[in-house]
């Protein structure tokens, strides 16, 4: 988590709520804005299965959970995966957040975390 950046484009690290959860950051681009959060050591998401459509980004594998797939307090954002890793990565970034949080997050990633094999579930 120290090897995060403090910007993520137009977004500046922000504290969380206490108790902080471990494995987990935010970026706001204002205050009362809708946070990039990152959180780490996640189980794979259910709606990864064999088949799963895959976005690379600077070398990291992403899966995006489809809109109609996440819950009711993240409608208007999009939640993404990093699936190639160890362990995985969840970015939920908020509408027009634009490319500039997972690609330099993506950065991050492929220096600190070893690629590995993706693991789908089963298909449904």
């Amino acid at each position: 988590m120290d090897a995060l950046p403090q910007r993520l484009g137009d977004y500046q690290r922000a504290a969380l709520e206490q108790p902080e959860p471990v494995g987990a950051a935010a970026w706001r681009s204002g205050r009362g804005a809708d946070p990039v959060v990152l959180r780490c050591g996640l189980d794979r998401p259910g709606e990864f299965v064999v088949g799963s459509p895959i976005q690379v980004v600077d070398r990291v594998q992403w899966f995006q959970v489809r809109s109609d797939q996440q819950s009711a307090g993240d409608a208007g954002r999009s939640t993404w995966y990093a699936v190639d890793r160890g362990v995985y990565v969840a970015l939920t970034l908020p509408t027009g957040s634009g490319p500039a949080p997972i690609q330099r997050l993506s950065e991050v990633i492929a220096q600190r975390i070893p690629a590995g094999p993706i693991s789908p579930g089963p298909a449904r």
